[in-house]
């Protein structure tokens, strides 16, 4: 509904945030329309706002590789109105590192992920390229330099349009910060 209200009013670009919004599960089971009278996962939330008619945009951020599913990848590759935009962070390019980050993937996962993502594409929208950005997450408490060089070389060989690297920041009460 509120994307309904947005593009009546003239909106051109929507834009779905949250920190892993892929996550997204919804319980509309009290809702008064019977098209989303029930249980609605990320994917199911992307095509409802497909059928909304009007001239817009759809983005959204920030996808975590763990509820990325092939249902979700086909959605956003067949759709003429999800920007061929995907922003999926890696964090790191090392499993251990991912695994003290409780990431719950590998990079074995990762790569497979991109690689699915580039092959819908060339499936369902030849004549488009998907702009895939990553995020990575330098200087993780204990990280070796071996460590820091497969994120590197991940980088390197996924060939990100975009990868926004950040030194890591302590938080306190984090298990990092521990």
């Amino acid at each position: 509904k509120e994307v309904k209200n947005l593009v009546k009013k003239g909106c051109k670009e929507i834009v779905l945030l949250g920190q892993n919004v892929n996550s997204y599960c919804e319980n509309n089971k009290d809702s008064s329309d019977k098209e989303t009278d029930k249980t609605i996962n990320f994917p199911q939330l992307l095509r409802l706002i497909e059928k909304i008619t009007g001239n817009f945009w759809l983005t959204f951020l920030t996808s975590h590789p763990k509820d990325m599913s092939d249902e979700l990848i086909e959605i956003i590759a067949k759709s003429k109105k999800i920007c061929e935009y995907i922003s999926l962070p890696a964090q790191s390019g090392d499993n251990e590192i991912l695994r003290k980050m409780n990431r719950n993937y590998s990079i074995e996962h990762y790569k497979k992920l991109i690689d699915k993502i580039r092959k819908a594409y060339k499936k369902y929208q030849p004549d488009v390229l998907p702009s895939i950005s990553t995020d990575i997450i330098v200087g993780f408490p204990g990280e070796t330099k071996k460590q820091f060089e497969n994120s590197a070389k991940l980088i390197q060989e996924m060939k990100f349009d975009m990868a926004y690297i950040a030194q890591y920041s302590p938080r306190p009460e984090t298990a990092a910060w521990k």
